[in-house]
């Protein structure tokens, strides 16, 4: 092979890898293609919150006569109420340190200085055999039903002012057998009895109470508590 020949073959090869090393004509440097863009996901939509639910408030729905097994209840046989001849009555503290009083008197937290009262209360009835007053009752599971009637009265007006409450619950109700045991009651049975007839009281001064508490007991004779928590002793009512 001639010398021309080799010469002329390495500058085409010299053409050709310079072709490959990114270079042009004119000694313009051709500019790298850009890269294919990459698009962002779409952020997924926000989940619709779910519909508010309308809860109604419930209904309650009142006896016609509200205080249909509150009335009639004159356990005194038409010997008058005592609680008009001698409010509270003769009464005397037991060994359990609670200040008995008779069945119908009142019991009193009372304000010695001025002789005004925080609140009062009187059990006026029990019933140990007791018929729950509604359409298809529940049994007594622990032997009968024991109803109380009470009654509860706000503060003087002189002394707790106008806007003062007392409140009493069922809760306050409990019964002693006739042994002097504390017996555990549990809770009161409100489905024996209606709305209206209830003992739940908030009470202003001067304003009453009038409601029934029942407790499923097999508990027929001792006597009723009615206490409250910031008290050392307790009043009750032998029945």
């Amino acid at each position: 092979m001639s010398k021309k020949k080799i010469v002329f073959g390495v500058l085409a090869a010299t053409l050709i890898l310079s072709g490959c090393s990114g270079t042009v004509e004119a000694g313009v440097s051709k500019e790298p293609e850009p890269s294919p863009t990459t698009t962002a996901p779409e952020p997924e939509p926000e989940p619709e919150p779910y519909p508010a639910i309308d809860i109604p408030e419930p209904v309650i729905t009142m006896p016609a006569e509200p205080g249909d097994i509150l009335t009639g209840v004159d356990v005194f046989d038409g010997q008058g109420d005592p609680a008009i001849d001698d409010p509270y009555g003769e009464s005397y503290f037991n060994e359990r340190g609670n200040l008995v009083k008779e069945m119908g008197h009142w019991g009193a937290y009372k304000d010695y200085e001025t002789d005004l009262n925080y609140f009062s209360m009187r059990v006026i009835k029990v019933d140990t055999n007791f018929q729950c007053p509604i359409e298809d009752p529940l049994p007594p599971s622990s032997g009968n039903y024991v109803a109380i009637w009470v009654e509860f009265k706000g503060g003087d007006v002189e002394l707790v002012g106008e806007e003062r409450e007392a409140s009493i619950l069922p809760g306050n109700v409990k019964i002693y057998d006739s042994a002097g045991n504390l017996i555990d009651t549990g809770r009161s049975t409100f489905g024996c009895i209606t709305v209206g007839n209830q003992l739940i009281g908030d009470l202003r001064a001067g304003e009453t109470e009038l409601g029934i508490v029942v407790y499923d007991t097999t508990v027929t004779t001792g006597s009723v508590r009615i206490g409250f928590p910031d008290l050392e002793s307790a009043w009750e009512w032998p029945f």
